[in-house]
């Protein structure tokens, strides 16, 4: 009876030995500690003893099996993680690499705006009639920058790498 059960909830022989194995050994513990006096249900007692072992042994296995894959997806996560932080750096470097290119007033712009100033202060610092001329020179050289991006290897292969 523990053999068949065992085979059908996707056990092996070896697990089948263990599992009766172990249920005999319970029973003989509880047979010295409490004795057992129903002789003509002895077969259908030790085969629950063995049927309870089996499913505990089942749910270890699964959570087992849960962490498991809870590591992998934790070490894909870190994988993912890396990967963008990698990304990320490389974008900064080719971002710097190519503002190089640009012109000083174009590097200006760029560097005020990035460390947070309106197109206003700008025109001001920059000596432009008003905040629009300053938004208009922001966005032209923007768009410079990411002409360069484009054209430049390390972005292509970045993109390509994805």
């Amino acid at each position: 009876m523990v053999k068949i059960y065992v085979l059908q909830h996707c056990g092996s022989m070896e697990d089948v030995e263990d599992t009766l194995q172990d249920g005999l050994y319970k029973f003989m513990k509880f047979y010295e500690k409490n004795g057992f006096d129903q002789v003509d249900k002895l077969e259908n007692y030790i085969f629950s003893i063995c049927k309870n072992s089996w499913l505990k042994e089942l749910e270890k296995r699964q959570k087992i099996k849960q962490s498991g894959k809870f590591i992998v997806e934790e070490l894909e996560d870190d994988r993912f993680a890396l990967k963008e932080k990698y990304r990320k750096e490389a974008l900064l470097d080719i971002i710097e690499n190519n503002i190089e290119l640009l012109s000083n007033k174009c590097q200006e712009v760029l560097n005020y705006r990035r460390n947070g100033l309106t197109c206003n202060e700008i025109a001001e610092l920059l000596n432009l009639k008003n905040g629009q001329i300053a938004k208009d020179k922001h966005y032209r050289c923007k768009e410079r920058l990411r002409e360069l991006i484009k054209k430049d290897k390390a972005y292509r292969d970045i993109i390509n790498d994805e």
